[in-house]
């Protein structure tokens, strides 16, 4: 059974503007997750910097071996220890980022030679910067790949830091 008013018959109601009678799902009223928000900017990610490294030992182990079918040499192994100074900028000015687990390791032409050192977990305030100077031992234990040893060149000491 439905109620009828006689009160609102006279009223006319006025169209909607051209856009929204295209799309009628702007019409309604919960769909307004569809339009950006102004009151939460958007998030940017943290930027990474390699302040400083400094290295106590880096030492390539190699037998020389020529690899034949018959006889596989022994792996390259790496030992290495150093202390590198890590630094992240949080650009956000409204937002602050805590991170829970962050690890720390190095890598030698894309292979990783180092054990994972895990760095405390940290809040970082908005358009702050956090430092850490973590300690990377590699025992010689991981084995590198003979397209990571030396070259006729010498070895490439080129280094780079950046965000993944």
């Amino acid at each position: 059974m439905t109620k009828e008013c006689d009160h609102h018959e006279d009223e006319h109601r006025p169209a909607p503007p051209p856009h929204i009678r295209r799309n009628p799902r702007l019409h309604h009223p919960h769909t307004l997750h569809n339009f950006p928000n102004l009151d939460h900017p958007p998030t940017h990610k943290p930027r990474f910097i390699l302040q400083g490294r400094h290295v106590f030992s880096f030492n390539l182990s190699s037998t020389g071996d020529t690899p034949s079918p018959n006889h596989l040499p022994p792996p390259n192994t790496l030992t290495l220890s150093m202390q590198v100074t890590l630094s992240a900028l949080n650009p956000n000015s409204r937002i602050g980022i805590y991170y829970q687990k962050l690890d720390a390791y190095a890598s030698y032409r894309g292979q990783q030679i180092s054990l994972a050192t895990e760095l405390p977990p940290t809040y970082q305030g908005h358009r702050d910067v956090s430092v850490w100077s973590p300690l990377l031992f590699g025992n010689g234990r991981a084995s590198v790949a003979v397209r990571a040893g030396y070259s006729e060149a010498g070895p490439d000491f080129r280094g780079s830091s950046g965000q993944r």
